[in-house]
Order: C-alpha cells, then structure tokens, then sequence
C-alpha cells in the first residue's frame, strides 16, 4: 500500500490506494482463470486418455471376437468336411457290398 507522502492530497492518495486495490483483485482473478484454464486442461487430458483407452479396449475386444469368431468357423468347416468324409466312406462301403447283397 502506498504510505502517507508530504504534501499529497489525501483524496490523491484513497484514489492510488483504490487503484493499488483493484490491481491486486485483478491479478487475483487472473490467477484464478489461469488455475481454472490449466484445470479444464488437466480434465480434457484425462478425458483424451479415457477415450483412447476405451478405443484401444474396443479394439482388443473386437480382433478377440473376430478371432474367436474365426476359430469358430474353422472348427466348424473341419468338422463338416469329416462329417462329409464319413458320408462318402459309408457311401463307397454300400456301393462296395451292394454287389455282394445282390
């Protein structure tokens, strides 16, 4: 704060004191903009790495679906073939012992 100086107005004086006043409430509201800016920031960061760790599990989800889908398939398509292999075996032995039954 300003001290009293000789031969100043006092009304001088409440004016340079006002004024010294707002200053600070000023930079004091500045500070808490700031604070509250860098928050914000802080909170979009964290929102950012939430999000990209929601997308990296969305796909890691979705390649172990897609490979369990493609797993399954195959397990499927092995075993029709052997259910077809049987089939064509069971068909030449009929074909093989027709003759005979004739």
């Amino acid at each position: 704060m300003i001290g009293e100086i000789p031969g100043m107005d006092s009304q001088v004086q409440q004016q340079g004191q006002q004024l010294m006043h707002q200053q600070q409430m000023q930079q004091q509201q500045q500070q808490n903009q700031q604070q509250d800016v860098q928050q914000q920031q802080v909170q979009v960061q964290s929102n950012q790495s939430n999000q990209q760790a929601m997308e990296i599990q969305q796909q890691v989800q979705n390649s172990q679906q897609q490979q369990a889908q493609q797993q399954v398939q195959n397990s499927q398509q092995q075993q029709a073939q052997q259910i077809q292999q049987q089939v064509q075996q069971v068909q030449q032995q009929v074909q093989q012992q027709q003759p005979m039954l004739l």
